[in-house]
């Protein structure tokens, strides 16, 4: 699954720590960075890249951060953006190509 993850662009690291995230359902940064071995530095940079990608999105309760994974379809719109920004400019690239 991590590979997979990878393929569609996620980092090692970012794969690893959503797929922490769908096992903790919710977690601050040191219960992700124990569960995975990562250190915090790594965690919290991950964490921020999935929460721009929409894929990861935090609560706070009582002064802490929680992280908690968006549902997996998520990567489906993730792809499905990445290809409609590729259709977008292959007709401009073909022109270039002709």
């Amino acid at each position: 699954m991590l590979e997979e993850l990878q393929k569609i662009g996620l980092s090692k690291n970012e794969a690893i720590v959503y797929i922490a995230l769908l096992e903790l359902k919710k977690a601050m940064a040191g219960e992700i960075s124990q569960k995975t071995g990562l250190h915090r530095r790594s965690i919290y940079e991950s964490l921020k890249s999935l929460e721009g990608k929409g894929i990861v999105y935090y609560d706070v309760k009582e002064n802490n951060k929680y992280f908690v994974p968006n549902k997996p379809e998520i990567l489906m719109e993730m792809v499905d953006r990445k290809e409609e920004r590729v259709n977008s400019i292959v007709p401009n690239l073909r022109a270039r190509y002709e």
